[in-house]
């Protein structure tokens, strides 16, 4: 086990948090393009997508842990989407709630 992180690892990383957000942000746009029902729901799966990310990242930390790899890289993603994922449920919910 070396000292120091692997730019490989934090290259992924940033690429599965980079991924990860742009998919959630692709579905929000598609929630504003529709209306109705439609709507709510895209709006709270736009979360949820980023939620799924989160927990890969959680399972990749998880990973490099039992094989004696460098998680750290892993784990800050995953703290770092799992924050973003209830920020966006907390800014989400309420639009659906009202309507």
């Amino acid at each position: 086990m070396s000292t120091t992180t692997a730019p490989r690892e934090i290259r992924d990383a940033a690429t599965h948090v980079c991924v990860t957000v742009a998919c959630g942000i692709v579905v929000l746009i598609a929630a504003m393009t529709t209306s109705g029902r439609t709507n709510e729901i895209l709006v709270l799966a736009a979360p949820i997508v980023v939620i799924l990310g989160t927990v890969a990242a959680m399972v990749r930390t998880y990973r490099n842990w039992k094989s004696g790899g460098r998680w750290q890289v892993w784990q800050g993603a995953t703290w770092f989407l799992l924050a973003l994922s209830l920020l966006w449920f907390t800014g989400a919910l309420p639009s659906v709630i009202v309507d």
